[in-house]
C-alpha cells in the first residue's frame, strides 16, 4: 500500500481538480498538477460508486491500484500531484492488463524518468 505522505490531501485534492490538466484513456480519466511545495509525487485513486457498486469491489481496486503506484514510483519523475479516475468496464480487467493501462496512460503524459 502506498504511504501516507505519498497520497493526496483534501486541500491538494481540491486544487488539482481545479488546476489539473485532463488526460484520458480507456479505462482512466486523470489530472496532473505540477507539485511546487514538495519535491516528491502524491497521488490518489477515485472509484466511483457509479462505476462498481460494491464497496468491497471499490476498496479493493484502489489498494490494487495504490500498491502498483508505490511499485512503479521509484521510476517517475518527482513533484507530480495525480488523481486517477476509474471508468466503466475498468472491473472486468485483469491484475495484468490494469498495469499495463496505468503504464500506457503514464508514459502519455510523460511520467516516466
Amino acid at each position: 500500500m502506498l504511504s501516507r505522505s505519498n497520497k493526496i490531501k483534501t486541500q491538494l485534492f481540491k486544487e488539482v481538480l481545479s488546476k489539473g490538466k485532463n488526460y484520458n484513456s480507456t479505462y482512466f480519466s486523470i489530472k496532473v498538477v505540477e507539485n511546487n511545495v514538495e519535491n516528491k509525487n502524491r497521488f490518489a485513486v477515485v472509484v466511483p460508486k457509479k462505476v462498481i457498486k460494491k464497496a468491497i469491489l471499490r476498496n479493493l481496486l484502489r489498494r490494487r491500484l495504490f500498491n502498483y503506484i508505490k511499485q512503479i514510483n521509484i521510476d517517475l519523475n518527482n513533484s507530480f500531484l495525480v488523481i486517477l479516475f476509474c471508468k466503466s468496464g475498468i472491473d472486468k480487467l485483469l491484475f495484468n492488463d490494469l498495469k499495463k493501462e496505468v503504464d500506457s496512460i503514464l508514459k502519455k503524459i510523460d511520467l516516466f524518468k
